[in-house]
């Protein structure tokens, strides 16, 4: 399995504090099957500010000991970034990562109290600029959850989501829970990721989500949000069905199929 957001580098956000702590999540990983984790440190959200040439490093550092410890993981470079004024212009001068550097797939996180003024008109701006927007745990962002119609603006505008594993198995409450089961049905997502800060209960849990999501949509969404992790590595493209709208009525989740033509 390949996991793409972790907080696996240490000390430089509010993942692992250390090398020690990082192995641990590279040996909790390898339990669980995952062979590949892309490392994604916090990046422009107020609080962390991790350029790539530091992440990089750190990354090769991590891959050394790794192959020190004797473990079948390897750790590709990543970030996930907040949206912030100079986004597509830093993107386009290669100050930002992409997914495992592949300058196609880029993180694109909003606060998780609202969506950002502004988010659609971004979303096409970095298209425009060649690549492909991600949001990632859109089920844990309070706006989208009270009104899902703005998710599915924004993937029908060409934005891919990640859902977080632990959300899919209730570690963040019952509303995350049932909108991401609600986001998969409605085909507005398109991977799943640990979003592991540390282990334990912020660990991965990947191949649990995986077996949850079989168990409720089949073998068909399982192989087809793996198989979407890894075109994302190798920067491939990703086929997307048409999303359904989520729509609210008086107050509760009143959920209508429309098929977009």
């Amino acid at each position: 399995m390949i996991d793409l957001h972790t907080h696996i580098l240490p000390a430089i956000d509010d993942g692992s504090k250390d090398w020690d702590e990082s192995l641990e999540m590279v040996r909790e990983g390898a339990n669980d099957g995952i062979k590949t984790i892309v490392a994604t440190p916090h990046h422009m959200n107020g609080v962390y500010k991790n350029e790539r040439n530091e992440i990089i490093e750190l990354m090769f550092q991590l891959n050394h000991l790794i192959k020190e410890e004797g473990l079948d993981v390897k750790v590709l470079p990543g970030q996930e970034i907040r949206v912030y004024e100079q986004f597509v212009a830093d993107l386009k001068k290669g100050r930002l990562l992409t997914f495992n550097d592949r300058h196609k797939y880029v993180f694109l996180e909003f606060p998780y109290d609202r969506v950002p003024v502004g988010a659609d008109q971004l979303i096409f701006d970095i298209q425009l600029a060649g690549y492909v927007p991600i949001i990632p745990h859109p089920e844990r962002n309070h706006d989208l959850r009270d009104n899902p119609i703005k998710l599915y603006n924004l993937v029908k505008r060409g934005a891919l989501t990640q859902l977080t594993a632990g959300s899919l198995l209730g570690l963040f409450g019952k509303e995350a829970k049932s909108f991401s089961e609600e986001i998969i049905e409605y085909n507005l997502a398109h991977m799943i990721a640990s979003d592991a800060h540390h282990v334990g209960k912020r660990g991965v849990k990947l191949s649990e989500a995986y077996q949850s999501i079989n168990k409720m949509f089949g073998s068909q969404i399982e192989s087809y949000f793996k198989e979407n992790a890894n075109s994302i590595i190798e920067g491939r493209d990703i086929y997307t069905d048409p999303p359904y709208k989520i729509e609210h009525n008086k107050g509760f989740f009143h959920f209508l199929k429309e098929k977009i033509l």
